[in-house]
Parts: C-alpha cells; structure tokens; sequence
C-alpha cells in the first residue's frame, strides 16, 4: 500500500513536470482475488492497485491510497504546470507545483529503492523560505516536523513524497 501511494505521487508528478496536463486513475475498484478470478490474468496483473472495494454495487472500503489520491488531487487542485528545482544533493526531487488562484506548493523526496529505501533514515533537507508558516504533510498522511529559521525550513526528507504549502497564520 505505501508503495503504490508514494509511486501514485511521484509518477503524477513526473509527468505534470514533463508537461502533461491531466492524469486520471483508471483501476478504481480492486479486482477480487478469490474463487476462479484469482486465476484470471487482469487480477494477476491489476488485482492490488484498486483505491476502493466494492461488493455487490456498494463502496465498502477506501484502501490507504484512495486517501493519498485525495489528498494530491487537493493540493494540485488548480494546477498550472509543474517545474523540477535543481538541489545541491542530486538525490532529492523538488519540484514546484503552480496552481491558480492559489500560492505555488513544493513536492519533494529522496531517490531510494522502493522496497529497502523505506529503512534507510531521512536526510536533512533545507529549503529557502520567506513566508512566516509552512503547512508540511506527507503523503502517507503524517505530518513531517520542520523549523523555520533565518528563511529557511529545515526538514528531514525521506521516500515519501513531502507536501510544502505556504501558511500564512
């Protein structure tokens, strides 16, 4: 599940970076795996990647990247385009997302392995900043701890994709 989530952001984010303008998650409900269709080949494919469980025409269950899909779709909401900032550590993404009507954003990580990357610690990260706040979130749902100090927000940066928005309290 964290897999998927962290890969639904940073794949989204690549491409909005490359210039595509919209993106759309395609395998919405999970495919069952029991009985016959567990041998079916779309299930063998596809059968993790659902956001939601139906049964019997009702939603009964939002898996945790349903609420990674959410939460994304929020903070991009009003998205212009998305531009790749250069870091001193080549291993960090840092990106700047545009969106109308509305302060830009910053998405972050580091480049690890998806399945070991997730035991290594977080680096420390710094990124210049003049607003007076800074709403800071993952995309898991945690929340990512920061110091804000002589304009700069001092973070520690790990696999998962990190949300900055400016907060103006």
């Amino acid at each position: 599940q964290r897999i998927q989530a962290r890969g639904m952001v940073m794949r989204n984010i690549l491409a909005f970076s490359a210039g595509v303008q919209k993106t759309i998650y395609w395998q919405l409900p999970r495919i069952p795996l029991d009985g016959e269709a567990r041998f079916h080949i779309m299930s063998l494919m596809y059968g993790k990647i659902g956001l939601l469980r139906f049964e019997k025409g009702a939603l009964t269950y939002r898996y945790p990247a349903a609420d990674t899909f959410e939460r994304m779709s929020n903070v991009f909401r009003g998205l212009e385009r998305v531009e790749r900032i250069a870091t001193a550590d080549l291993s960090v993404f840092l990106f700047e997302a545009l969106r109308e009507g509305r302060a830009s954003c910053y998405v972050l990580w580091e480049r690890r392995d998806a399945f070991s990357g997730e035991d290594a610690p977080p680096i420390d990260f710094d990124l210049p900043w003049t607003s007076s706040g800074a709403r800071v979130f993952d995309a898991l749902g945690g929340t990512v701890p920061v110091t804000l100090k002589d304009n700069m927000l001092h973070l520690k940066v790990s696999l998962t994709p990190i949300f900055i928005e400016r907060d103006e309290r």
